[in-house]
């Protein structure tokens, strides 16, 4: 994929001043360096897809994995039924 930055440009003597034509071969150089890619790179992203995997499995599990209770949180002495059953004695 080129850079689409012309670092000949713009020209010498042009009105553009020097500081804009060396901030375009900066720009090119970087984008150039920035596409280039090495097989370390792929080796790094082969590797973190385990750990994505045991990140998808740790959040789809639907049982209690740290074996957690109510009473560890706080909760101990909360009932572990729905509100919309309970009787209302009146008008609060």
């Amino acid at each position: 994929m080129a850079s689409g930055i012309d670092k000949t440009q713009p020209l010498e003597g042009s009105t553009t001043t020097l500081d804009t034509r060396n901030n375009f071969v900066s720009a090119h150089d970087e984008i150039v360096a920035l596409q280039a890619k090495d097989a370390s790179q792929d080796t790094t992203i082969a590797n973190k897809e385990p750990a994505n995997a045991n990140i998808q499995a740790h959040v789809t599990a639907t049982g209690n994995a740290h074996s957690m209770a109510k009473a560890d949180i706080g909760l101990g002495n909360v009932d572990n039924t729905a509100d919309s059953i309970k009787e209302v004695s009146g008008p609060q």
